[in-house]
């Protein structure tokens, strides 16, 4: 079975942007895995601003995943950004999985666990382990969705860590041709640099999938 993902078209607000920095709107992983599935998935944002220092400063990523069991996703990701007056380059490559813990139904709420490893190409920068709790629950047409978990640079070029994060999306489930909802994503920062509600990055908006 062959699945091509359609394309999320996501509108979200910012309510807090840390300067010079893009965040990196992140994907909220189902916890629930279909064998011999295959997704296909581009997500990219860019920033639109009067300020020349906050202007087209863009992130892209691409993404395959493909159930390998009735339990177990395989992924694969590329991660490509643009900084400030600088061209697109390659940021990082990333492999892993998502391990569903219990058939879909069988609990009160879907849960399963994410791990993904990125390696860095660019020479001075860190790899990155990053790890999630996946919880889903359906509620007639509404479904919720969260995932909670934490990124940890790693080896010789680490600065510390780790950083939780946290995501959420609530969507009305009607028309599979267009669910509106709300998404919630949260950067808290590095633990160890102690960051104030101001040095944060938190999302909140409207979405459409």
């Amino acid at each position: 079975m062959l699945k091509t993902k359609t394309i999320s078209v996501l509108f979200i607000l910012a309510l807090v942007i840390v300067p010079h920095t893009a965040f990196a709107l992140d994907t909220l992983y189902s916890p629930i895995v279909h064998k011999g599935e295959m997704e296909l998935e581009y997500l990219g944002n860019t920033t639109f601003d009067g300020r020349h220092d906050k202007n087209n400063i863009q992130g892209h990523e691409l993404e395959m995943e493909y159930g390998l069991t009735d339990r177990l996703k395989i992924k694969a990701n590329a991660g490509f950004d643009k900084p400030l007056d600088e061209s697109l380059k390659l940021h990082g490559v990333g492999f892993g999985g998502v391990y569903q813990f219990f058939e879909q139904g069988e609990k009160d709420i879907d849960s399963g666990l994410l791990v993904n490893y990125t390696l860095s190409p660019i020479g001075g920068e860190a790899d990155e382990l990053e790890v999630k709790l996946l919880l889903e629950k359906q509620w007639g047409h509404f479904l919720h969705r969260a995932n909670i978990g934490f990124s940890q640079e790693m080896w010789a070029h680490a600065s510390g860590g780790p950083a939780p994060v946290f995501l959420w999306n609530t969507r009305y489930r009607n028309n599979p041709a267009f669910e509106p909802g709300l998404e919630i994503q949260s950067d808290f920062g590095k633990l160890n640099e102690g960051h104030g509600f101001n040095a944060q990055e938190h999302y909140i908006g409207p979405i459409a999938y």
